[in-house]
């Protein structure tokens, strides 16, 4: 079982991972979080220890933060990711990630976004054309689409398996990484399923929410 998400994460050992997050492109400052009165995502939609099939430790959570990913793993800087700028952006989103304090080798992150169109932003994952992006600027990993319907998306991104769904209008995104470097890129099976595996029990727990 393997894991990855975003550039930070691909940069070092999984022990320094909370810490870079704390303070990297995802950290909540007050002039960031959500405003009184706006969309929020629920705790309720975050998976727990018992839907892992091994013991994880939670070493992430971004708070309401709407400006997120659709899914980890993408790149966010329009510098130099092919976007414009002008992408639409989350009303909402929440990111959680997890890993396997036994090992250290794999790494599980859950983001959760709220679009005033989520079948637009799930069509801009489909296509790697919103205004994060997974593939297709310098150094990126061989995006390699494996699913892509109305509701789903799922792909691999160099050593990562990547899993959304799109309940209403909301985005859900699982990303299982694996951060043994010297693995073979295009093995990911184990890593790909188990996405899929916790991607639906997310999205079943949003379904039960009151997100749009």
């Amino acid at each position: 079982m393997n894991t990855t998400t975003n550039p930070i994460l691909r940069r070092g050992a999984v022990g320094a991972l909370a810490v870079a997050l704390a303070g990297g492109i995802l950290a909540v400052t007050p002039a960031q979080a959500a405003p009184a009165g706006t969309i929020a995502v629920p705790t309720r939609v975050v998976l727990k220890t018992k839907d892992f099939g091994q013991r994880m430790v939670r070493g992430y959570d971004s708070g309401q933060y709407p400006n997120q990913p659709a899914a980890s793993g993408q790149y966010c800087d329009t510098w130099d990711n092919g976007a414009d700028g002008d992408e639409a952006r989350p009303l909402a989103g929440r990111a959680w990630f997890w890993w396997d304090a036994a090992t250290e080798n794999l790494g599980v992150d859950q983001v959760v976004t709220v679009w005033d169109d989520g079948a637009a932003a799930l069509a801009d994952l489909q296509h790697d054309t919103g205004y994060c992006r997974l593939a297709g600027f310098p150094g990126a990993p061989v995006l390699v689409v494996t699913e892509a319907t109305d509701t789903t998306f799922e792909a691999t991104l160099g050593l990562q398996a990547i899993a959304s769904r799109l309940v209403g209008d909301t985005l859900v995104s699982v990303t299982v990484t694996d951060f043994r470097f010297d693995s073979p890129e295009s093995d990911l099976t184990d890593e790909a399923a188990e996405a899929e595996r916790l991607v639906d029990l997310a999205a079943a727990k949003v379904t039960k929410s009151r997100l749009p």
